[in-house]
């Protein structure tokens, strides 16, 4: 398999959007229901960001998820770890 962590950058947020309009991802994710503009200054503001970490997740060239930590808290060294695979002919199963 080769699967890669990569920079989630602006096709990862553009790929992020269609996959959190998906109904059972959005369930299973439990994704809040923002607006695009929400959405774009969120995406803008994880440069400066540091409880925040964000990757996008690629199987070969294919861009196919997303994984992370959110409500990072170095002083006390906890986080929420976040991830999904957005594209869903790679849920479940081997490829």
């Amino acid at each position: 398999m080769d699967i890669n962590f990569c920079e989630f950058d602006e096709s990862f947020y553009i790929l992020s959007g269609k996959w959190l309009q998906d109904p059972e991802i959005k369930k299973l994710t439990m994704a809040e229901k923002v607006t695009e503009e929400e959405r774009r200054k969120w995406f803008h503001s994880l440069q400066s960001r540091d409880d925040y970490y964000i990757e996008g997740i690629k199987m070969g060239e294919k861009s196919i998820g997303v994984a992370g930590i959110k409500h990072i808290d170095t002083v006390h060294g906890i986080g929420e770890y976040f991830g999904y695979i957005g594209e869903k002919k790679y849920i479940g199963g081997y490829w």
